[in-house]
């Protein structure tokens, strides 16, 4: 990582709705020296994380949680939801220069000047001014602080951010040029596999397993986090397009007959999307049980997430941390939190 610099600087980040907790567990790891600030939520479309960091905005870049990133520009945590709200972000916006900041800021990142620009807004709640009064505000501020800057529709250079989650506001500029999408969360498909791995608490001596393995995802989010003992990956429980093309860093091993050729209690960490199919998933989390060594930790995704919590209860030694319910697309999700009991 980058040295750091003096200044810390407020940055948002959107992750899939549900995965805040997620997105700052990597945070935190792979950035130390960040401090969190506020979680926020909106309902079926995303969530975000606001945390502040001293290093270069460069190293953000790196996180693989989050769907997208920001450097704040303006952050008002008391709206009074009435049209004087308007007001008073116009004016932290222009004359109080928190725009022209930003911009310059983003500016010095890229080591480019401003060029094209698009403004994204999103409103939550009840307020007295519609969601086209609140975009037609950004887009006037954006105007008077950067008149030669183009307004597109595609491809902006600059992407301002302007979000009211009820009684609060937040406006930024993203970090990376190009389109923002908000609908059908998540855009990266790795994001999920990312915070899967993030909640087993990865360690450079782990013996790491993807149970079901329908794909390189998990084991491709486990490389990218670091050293790794040992990292495995299960062929035959399911179909499976393709193959791993993780080289020899990846060891492939083949269910037979509802089992794995490893020894009891051999696994450190296992992260998984069970299978849908119950006799499929009863299966998996019969291994899961033998494989999984006395305080060893798995993150379970499951779109079948009642089912699959009542046959976890069938194995006294799993028990089941935490629940986080994620809106993947328009279907709803869970990942399991599981610890093996000692």
């Amino acid at each position: 990582m980058a040295q750091q610099s003096a200044t810390a600087h407020h940055y948002f980040a959107l992750t899939v709705p549900g995965l805040e907790q997620a997105a700052w567990l990597e945070i935190r790891q792979r950035l130390p020296a960040a401090q969190f600030e506020k979680s926020l939520f909106a309902k079926n479309e995303h969530g975000v994380v606001i945390f502040r960091y001293a290093g270069p905005a460069a190293d953000l870049l790196a996180l693989r949680t989050v769907e997208d990133l920001f450097l704040v520009v303006t952050w008002l945590p008391k709206l009074t939801r009435t049209w004087g709200d308007l007001r008073e972000v116009q004016q932290r916006l222009t004359k109080s220069g928190d725009l022209g900041r930003g911009l310059n800021l983003l500016g010095r990142f890229r080591r480019r000047g401003p060029g094209s620009y698009q403004v994204v807004a999103r409103k939550y709640g009840e307020h007295q001014y519609s969601r086209k009064d609140w975009t037609k505000m950004v887009t006037q501020a954006v105007d008077a602080v950067y008149a030669p800057m183009p307004a597109v529709r595609q491809n902006p250079e600059v992407l301002v951010g302007a979000f009211a989650y009820g009684s609060e506001a937040l406006v930024g500029v993203r970090l990376a040029p190009g389109n923002l999408s908000l609908a059908r969360l998540p855009s990266r498909p790795g994001s999920v596999a990312a915070a899967m791995v993030w909640l087993t608490e990865p360690d450079p001596a782990d013996t790491f397993l993807d149970l079901v393995s329908a794909g390189d995802l998990v084991l491709r989010e486990r490389l990218a986090v670091g050293e790794c003992a040992a990292l495995w990956a299960a062929d035959g429980l399911v179909p499976r397009p393709g193959s791993h093309k993780l080289g020899r860093t990846v060891v492939t091993y083949r269910w037979r007959d509802g089992r794995l050729p490893l020894a009891d209690a051999s696994v450190a960490k296992v992260a998984s999307f069970l299978p849908p199919n119950p006799d499929l998933c009863q299966t998996a989390l019969t291994e899961l049980a033998r494989l999984l060594r006395p305080g060893g930790r798995a993150a379970l995704f499951t779109h079948e997430f009642e089912a699959t919590k009542s046959m976890m209860r069938q194995f006294d030694q799993l028990q089941i941390q935490g629940g986080y319910s994620l809106l993947v697309g328009e279907r709803w999700a869970r990942i399991y939190s599981v610890i093996r009991r000692s």
